[in-house]
C-alpha cells in the first residue's frame, strides 16, 4: 500500500500518482501544489469557464474524466468531458475541459476549469517525409 505524499495517510484504492508522488485526493495535491495552468495548458485553451453543473436524480450536467488522458506533466491539470446525463448514464457530450479539482466535499466540490480548443496543440509532430535521395546518400557511406 502506497502513502499520500501530503497527508501520510495509507491508500488502499484510489490512487493518485502526479509524477513519482502518489496522493489520496485531489484536495491533497491541491494543497501542495498551486492550482495553475501551465503555459502550454493556456494555450491549447480558451476564457470559458465552466458553470452550471448539477444533476437532480442522475439527470443533468456532469463532469466525468477520461481514464486514457493522462494529467499535464508540467501543472497536473486533467482533460475531462461535460456530459448530459439522464439516469446517471452520459447521453450526449456538452465539450471538453482542462480542468483542477480544488476542495473535495460530500455534496459540492471546487473545479477550476478552461474549454478545450486545440487538445492536440502540444501532442501534434510533423510526420517523417519519405526522401528517396536520403537513404540513398545512407546507403553509400556504408
Amino acid at each position: 500500500m502506497k502513502r499520500c505524499v501530503r497527508c501520510k495517510h495509507r491508500i488502499a484504492f484510489g490512487v493518485i500518482r502526479r509524477g513519482d508522488e502518489w496522493f489520496c485526493s485531489h484536495a491533497c495535491i491541491g494543497r501542495l501544489y498551486p492550482l495553475q495552468f501551465c503555459a502550454d495548458c493556456l494555450e491549447e485553451t480558451s476564457e470559458e469557464k465552466l458553470a452550471g453543473l448539477g444533476r437532480l436524480n442522475g439527470c443533468g450536467t456532469w463532469l466525468i474524466n477520461s481514464p486514457f488522458s493522462p494529467a499535464c506533466p508540467n501543472c497536473g491539470s486533467q482533460v475531462a468531458r461535460v456530459w448530459f446525463t439522464f439516469l446517471y448514464l452520459p447521453l450526449i457530450p456538452l465539450g471538453k475541459f482542462r480542468v483542477f479539482y480544488g476542495k473535495e466535499g460530500v455534496v459540492t466540490s471546487e473545479v477550476i476549469a478552461r474549454r478545450l480548443t486545440n487538445p492536440r496543440a502540444r501532442r501534434t509532430v510533423a510526420p517523417k517525409q519519405h526522401d528517396p535521395d536520403r537513404k540513398a546518400e545512407e546507403g553509400d557511406s556504408r
